[in-house]
Order: structure tokens, then C-alpha cells, then sequence
């Protein structure tokens, strides 16, 4: 069972047995959070800082209705202030001491804790476990007791305080209720916390919001109930004005509405492949061909026959003046559901003498299965922009998406 924690994508996952989903996405894809990965990682849509105003509210700027607490003493290195926010949220200390004793512990331990994307000592993982079962096993049975009450509104694992959860509409008194629960389930085992909307409500909501979208001629959308945040969620390809005000009018009880999606300006237009850029020249541009995260370089006739073998691709390699050029292979991973990349650029990173590839997902935010299909772009590069050792790499450099799909590389007299 999982509870309210960030596992290593840095989403924020909350699950109860058999209670339903937080968020399901109703077209393409099976996970409207996980994005395709290529080329620098990961390609996702950032909100644009000056967004145009819409009419329903961005589900990113939704508070939730019980948020986590926030680490006092954030660390300084960013690894491990997340980690130490990934502890406070199942109420774990997240002080920067007990952080780093507690990644010292995991790392020195015999059998490894389960990775929740943070630390964990040994203890701490089978009390958090623990809590996870217990609770869960509580948690369904207040939704048998209570799921039908018009007051209603979910039930959650609250890690923070190892209880369980229960959103309280406004229809009644959360006082009251916390009286009831506690006397049908016992007191301390149930935390009571006051919300707008009903699951009623919110299910009112989805219905009209559903009605619409199927209406609509999209390629890819997502709707479902963030239950934290008390409200329906609605995920589009792009947030156009005009479009979600028309979401807005069509919803019913839309105070209970956020759109989450690409802002119009940041969406990748479609386009022509490049054939070149700055400095390289575009040899193979094949999906399917090769192995996702990886990568390869030739700096001779027969090591680029070899590549080109290895990789899989068809045809005759293009011929290559070796005397000025060499050869990279780029493979990213990319999602069955949303082939639709491009190479935008080949690009060397200076400082650490990285040469990536620039690929990006054509088209708005949308929900992408996380399968990892290969697809092989092989480009020659002038050797006049190489240094004489550098890394060939699948990910922009600082980023930690494929540190195996890296090739270290030597410039030898051609």
C-alpha cells in the first residue's frame, strides 16, 4: 500500500486500497503525471511565469486541504532538502542531521530498505510499513461506514500523523463528525479535516466535466479527482483560453474545477526533422532501431561499420570524411503512446565537455504510457568542436536521467 509520500519522480502519490483513483487519465496514457522520456530526460511543459489568465484555475496553484509540513532547515545541497521534504510528508524527522544518519544507515545496511526515492532507516521503514497496513485496512472500512454519508468527502493515509484521513464537506459540523468517528473507530485512529466539496459533489462535477470532454475533438486528455486538493482535475494538451473557458461554462459547480496542461506559448510546434545544425549533420533518423538510453561514437570507417551494425539500422551507412568529422548515437527512450519527437539540436556542453542531444516531444502536456521504445538518431559531427576527450550523452548534462547512456570518447589523429 502506498501512502502520501514523493517517490523518486518527485510526484506526489497517494493511494488507498480499493478506495479508487486520484487521478485517472481517460485517453492516452496511463499516467498523466509520468512524461515521455527522451533525449535531456525528460520532456515536459514549465508553466510559463506570465500565463494567461483562464477562467478555471490551474490545478498546480490548488492548496491541498491538508498539506504536508515544510522542513525548517532546508539543506543547502538539493538532494537532500528533497529528501528531508520526503520525510517530513510521512511524518519522519527532517532535520538535516536526522536526514544524512539516515542515508548514512541505508547505505551501510545489510539488506537494503525499500527505495521510496528518499532514506529510510531500517526502523523507520517497518513502522511507516506498519502504519501503511494497519491504516489501510482502517481505511476501507470507514469508507464502507461512511463513503454514503452526505458529508463525505474521501478518506486518505495521513503519514504525517500515522492516522487516517477523512474529509468533512460543509454541509456538516467537522467537530461533530470527529465526535462520531472517534467513538466508531476509536479515538486517535481518525483526523477529521473540513473541505469544501463532497465526494457528491465532486462526482456531479466529473460527470458534466466528462460529458464535455467527450464532446471535444482531443487527442489526449485526463480527468479525475485530486483528492487532496478537493477538487476535479481536468488535464489538456494545451490551455487555451477559449477552451477552457467553454469547460468552465459546460461544468457544472465549476468552483470545484482546475485545468492542468501546456500554456500556449510553451507547446512544441510540429515541423520538419533538421537535417542539420550548428556544427553536425543528421546521418539515420530511424524509430525502433537500437536501444533506448543509449548512445555510441565512431571515429573511424570500421568502428562506424561496427555502429552502425550494433544499432540496427537499415540501408547502407551515408559515407563520413572521417578527417573532419566523427559520429554519435543518440537513443533515447520514448513512450509508445507519444512517438511523436524530433532532434532538434545536437549541442556540447562546455564545461563538461558533454555532447547531447536537444530532443523534444512535438505537440502540448499529455499523458504518456511509460513504456521505453528505442528510436536511433545517429548525426556526424565536425570534429573542429570537439575537445579531445568528452562524453557522449543521452541526458543534458546535471540531469539525472540516463547516467548509463553515456559513451566516453577520444579524438585520435583521423
Amino acid at each position: 500500500m502506498a501512502g502520501r509520500f514523493r517517490g523518486a519522480g518527485g510526484y506526489r502519490v497517494l493511494a488507498v486500497v480499493a478506495l479508487g483513483a486520484i487521478l485517472t487519465a481517460m485517453a492516452c496514457g496511463d499516467d498523466p503525471s509520468e512524461p515521455v522520456v527522451v533525449g535531456d530526460g525528460t520532456t515536459t511543459v514549465t508553466p510559463s511565469p506570465e500565463a494567461a489568465e483562464l477562467a478555471l484555475p490551474r490545478c498546480r496553484d490548488v492548496p491541498e486541504v491538508d498539506p504536508a509540513p515544510v522542513p525548517a532547515d532546508p539543506s543547502s545541497d538539493p538532494e537532500v532538502a528533497a529528501w528531508q521534504e520526503q520525510r517530513a510528508e510521512v511524518g519522519l524527522p527532517s532535520d538535516e542531521a536526522s536526514t544524512l544518519a539516515a542515508a548514512a544507515a541505508e547505505a551501510e545496511a545489510e539488506a537494503p530498505v525499500e527505495d521510496l526515492g528518499f532514506p529510510m532507516t531500517a526502523e523507520e521503514a517497518d513502522r511507516f510499513f506498519g502504519h501503511q497496513e494497519s491504516n489501510g485496512e482502517l481505511a476501507t472500512l470507514v469508507q464502507e461506514a461512511v463513503g454514503d454519508e452526505p458529508w463525505f468527502a474521501g478518506v486518505w493515509l495521513d503519514n504525517v500523523h500515522h492516522v487516517v484521513g477523512v474529509g468533512v464537506a460543509r454541509v456538516a459540523d467537522p467537530d461533530e463528525r470527529q465526535a462520531e468517528l472517534d467513538t466508531r473507530f476509536g479515538a486517535g485512529s481518525i483526523r477529521v479535516v473540513a473541505v469544501e466539496h463532497s465526494e457528491a459533489e465532486l462526482d456531479a462535477i466529473r460527470q458534466s466535466a466528462s460529458a464535455w470532454l467527450e464532446g471535444q475533438d482531443l487527442r489526449d486528455y485526463g480527468l479525475g479527482t485530486a483528492l487532496l486538493q478537493n477538487v476535479v482535475r481536468v488535464d489538456l494538451e494545451v490551455l487555451d483560453p477559449a477552451r477552457v473557458a467553454d469547460l468552465a461554462a459546460a461544468a457544472a459547480g465549476n468552483e470545484g474545477l482546475c485545468v492542468a496542461g501546456a500554456e500556449p506559448d510553451e507547446v512544441v510546434p510540429e515541423g520538419p526533422q533538421p537535417q542539420a545544425g550548428e556544427g553536425w549533420r543528421l546521418l539515420a533518423d530511424e524509430p525502433g532501431a537500437g536501444r533506448a538510453y543509449a548512445t555510441g561514437f565512431a571515429a573511424d570507417d570500421t568502428a562506424y561499420a561496427a555502429l552502425w551494425a550494433d544499432i540496427g539500422l537499415s540501408g547502407d551507412p551515408p559515407p563520413v570524411d572521417f578527417a573532419t568529422e566523427v559520429v554519435a548515437w543518440f537513443g533515447p527512450a520514448v513512450s509508445g503512446s507519444c512517438p511523436e519527437i524530433r532532434l532538434d539540436d545536437v549541442a556540447l556542453d562546455e564545461a563538461t565537455a558533454t555532447l547531447h542531444a536537444e530532443i523534444v516531444l512535438i505537440g502540448g502536456a499529455r499523458g504518456c504510457t511509460s513504456d521505453a521504445n528505442p528510436h536511433a538518431y545517429v548525426v556526424a559531427v565536425e570534429r573542429a568542436i570537439l575537445p579531445d576527450r568528452f562524453t557522449v550523452s543521452i541526458g543534458a548534462p546535471n540531469t539525472e536521467c540516463c547516467p548509463e547512456g553515456t559513451t566516453e570518447a577520444e579524438l585520435a589523429d583521423p
